[in-house]
């Protein structure tokens, strides 16, 4: 089954009640632990940002490292190449 936004929203309001920023995709699941992570590149993707910033990137994720996901920000969009997330603990 394709994975459509439908099933990127069902995702965001399964993690609605935890408490953190969370990264969602269809090859990587939802990621919302602090830390890093390993991501695999997907076709879509979605960042609940609700109180952490996240970073992206293909080497280096962490703080000033990669592509800033602010904490206070919902995005979503198409294809991604990006090979880690770091979410940054408060």
């Amino acid at each position: 089954m394709r994975f459509s936004l439908f099933h990127l929203t069902l995702a965001l309001s399964a993690i609605s009640s935890v408490s953190g920023s969370c990264f969602c995709s269809p090859a990587n699941g939802c990621k919302c632990n602090c830390g890093h992570s390993d991501l695999t590149p997907d076709s879509q993707y979605s960042w609940r940002g609700t109180g952490q910033d996240g970073y992206v990137g293909n080497f280096n994720c962490g703080p000033n490292e990669g592509y800033n996901l602010a904490s206070n920000q919902n995005l979503g969009g198409d294809g991604f190449g990006w090979r880690c997330l770091y979410i940054k603990c408060n």
